[in-house]
């Protein structure tokens, strides 16, 4: 989504401490030189992970500048940390270039995720890491259903589904890395959203939030302003009603390059 809400929105979900030291510090060592972060966003991944291991070149990637900028700026003196602006399916770096190369909440949006990760396979050394990380079943699990909701939520999703969104893309994750010929496989599954009841003040203006920028989108599907406005009311009245269950659950995979290419 380009709505310059988007980046300012992703970041406040974002716990980087807590990314970095779950999923990216047990494969740090003393020979790891150099991580990609594809997809990289509002960058604040990226530049907190070079704040923590400034003996280690730390590497952005993002079709929108616009996204890091703020980063890039904020940490302008920082000499391990680089943004740059490109295709994760194209991207400017040589092959068997990084130890580490991790994507993070971006197949869910390309029409092509298996090229993505071939590239990123492309730019990762042998014996390195690869680490894709994505939701399964965003904004389409809930219980009890609400035909109405669910029959426009499809309408919607099947839209979407056009540009390339996939609500199910992380239990495709273990295919497309063998696919992608990655080897030791490590998937891990846990929850991501957990709305037992009613959503929390938090969640509940970031969901807003997320509609609200989707909106475009949802009037498209639907056909007219009115329409996308009293769906996107009534979803959030459902995930405000006491006796609901909404969930997605989120899928991370640590794979390894063996070979060069």
């Amino acid at each position: 989504m380009d709505d310059t809400r988007e980046s300012s929105r992703l970041k406040s979900k974002v716990e980087p401490n807590t990314f970095i030291k779950k999923y990216l510090t047990p494969l740090i060592n003393s020979k790891t030189g150099n991580i990609l972060d594809v997809g990289c966003g509002s960058g604040i991944i990226t530049s907190t992970l070079a704040k923590k291991f400034n003996n280690i070149s730390i590497t952005g990637i993002d079709l929108s500048k616009q996204r890091f900028n703020n980063e890039r700026t904020k940490h302008s003196d920082s000499k391990n940390l680089n943004f740059i602006q490109g295709s994760a399916e194209n991207m400017p770096f040589h092959s068997n270039h990084f130890d580490i190369v991790f994507i993070r909440f971006l197949l869910e949006y390309s029409k092509s995720p298996l090229n993505i990760i071939k590239e990123m396979y492309r730019v990762t050394k042998p014996n390195g890491f690869i680490i894709l990380q994505d939701l399964d079943a965003q904004l389409a699990t809930h219980y009890p259903e609400n035909k109405s909701l669910q029959n426009r939520l499809d309408i919607i999703l099947k839209h979407l589904s056009k540009s390339g969104f996939d609500p199910y893309i992380g239990r495709k994750l273990f295919h497309f890395g063998k696919k992608a010929s990655l080897s030791s496989i490590d998937l891990q599954l846990e929850p991501y959203h957990l709305f037992a009841g009613k959503i929390d003040p938090h969640n509940e203006s970031l969901w807003d939030l997320k509609l609200d920028i989707a909106l475009p989108e949802i009037i498209k599907a639907l056909g007219s302003k009115d329409k996308a406005t009293q769906f996107k009311n009534d979803y959030m009245n459902y995930l405000k009603d006491e006796s609901t269950l909404t969930f997605s659950n989120l899928f991370t995979l640590t794979g390894k390059k063996t070979t060069s290419c």
